[in-house]
C-alpha cells in the first residue's frame, strides 16, 4: 500500500466515523435544568404551584408523552 491509498484510506474512515457520529447525536434532546425541586412542608389541601421549564436542544422535534406526578 503506497503513501495515497493509505491517506485515502485514512480519510474513508474518519468521514464514516463522521458520519456515524452524526448520526447517533441526531435526534431530540430533552434538557431540564431542574429535575427535583422541595415544596417543604405544605398544609394538606394547599395549592402549590411550580413551573419546571424543560428545553429540547436537538436537532429534531421533542414529543412528551405519558407525564405522571410523584
Amino acid at each position: 500500500m503506497n503513501g495515497k491509498q493509505f491517506s485515502s484510506g485514512i480519510a474513508v474512515v474518519l468521514i464514516c466515523i463522521f458520519l456515524t457520529a452524526s448520526i447517533v447525536t441526531a435526534g431530540p434532546v430533552i434538557t431540564v435544568p431542574l429535575d427535583q425541586y422541595d415544596f417543604g412542608s405544605v398544609a394538606e389541601g394547599t395549592e402549590v404551584v411550580r413551573d419546571f421549564v424543560i428545553g429540547n436542544t436537538g436537532d429534531a422535534e421533542l414529543v412528551i408523552t405519558h407525564v405522571k406526578t410523584g
